[in-house]
């Protein structure tokens, strides 16, 4: 679905920091769009060595990919009209309106 879009969307919301996220992340900021990683665990690539995560979260703030870790998911909506999404956290609420969101998913083979 992600290489099926057809404009550049102007930012990102991709939630989840595993190796499909953080592939797509790097990408479409390397393309100009403004990317946000939020990932649940407290490093990127939460299923490899901490270090690992750390250096890649400190290399994409420098490339100037936001990520913040150790959020906890409460809901994703939009409005009727689809151009406000609100982003619910634990303990916090923003406002953000990203283009587009990616939620990376793993499909197990059968």
């Amino acid at each position: 679905m992600m290489l099926d879009i057809c404009r550049q969307p102007a930012s990102l919301l991709v939630l989840g920091g595993g190796l499909v996220a953080v592939e797509f992340a790097q990408f479409f900021t390397r393309i100009g769009t403004k990317v946000t990683v939020l990932q649940r665990s407290t490093t990127l690539l939460s299923d490899m060595d901490e270090d690992i995560g750390q250096a890649l979260a400190a290399a994409f703030q420098e490339e100037g990919i936001e990520v913040i870790t150790g959020v906890s998911f409460q809901r994703v909506t939009s409005t009727p009209s689809g151009e406000d999404r609100i982003l619910g956290r634990a303990g916090l609420s923003t406002r953000d309106q990203p283009r587009l969101f990616f939620l990376p998913s793993v499909v197990a083979p059968t």
